[in-house]
């Protein structure tokens, strides 16, 4: 009913599974002769710079007004749904930084001088626009 060939320069499923047992047997490189890895476990992980979340967000945030304001300024055709994407990230930086002041979080000195610098430009378009 069904001729079963042989497939000629195959390994058969044998052969391969020795194959890769083989290979789980060699040995590992030794991470203690590479130098500039460091990997024990019980060294706690240590960052240059510590941020908290509310901090983190409050960041992020003014990077892109940053950003959109400088796509405003480049591209005109598009202004008024920008400047829509402006409010919009105006009032997720007011929010974020009304958390912050509520629940006493600790802010670095030069986030706290591009809040205050960032809540200036806010209030005064704010005073314009009404």
């Amino acid at each position: 009913m069904f001729d079963a060939k042989k497939i000629p320069n195959r390994e058969s499923t044998r052969e391969v599974l020795d194959r890769l047992k083989s290979q789980e047997k060699r040995p590992s490189i030794n991470t203690s002769e590479i130098h500039y890895i460091n990997m024990d476990p019980r060294r706690p992980i240590e960052s240059t710079e510590s941020q908290n979340i509310p901090e983190y967000n409050i960041e992020q945030t003014l990077r892109q007004i940053n950003a959109l304001e400088k796509k405003m300024k480049e591209d005109t055709s598009n202004y008024l749904n920008l400047y829509h994407d402006l409010r919009k990230l105006e009032d997720k930086f007011l929010k974020a930084v009304e958390f912050a002041k509520v629940n006493n979080i600790q802010v670095k000195d030069n986030i706290l001088r591009e809040i205050s610098a960032r809540e200036q430009i806010i209030s005064r378009r704010s005073k314009r626009s009404v």
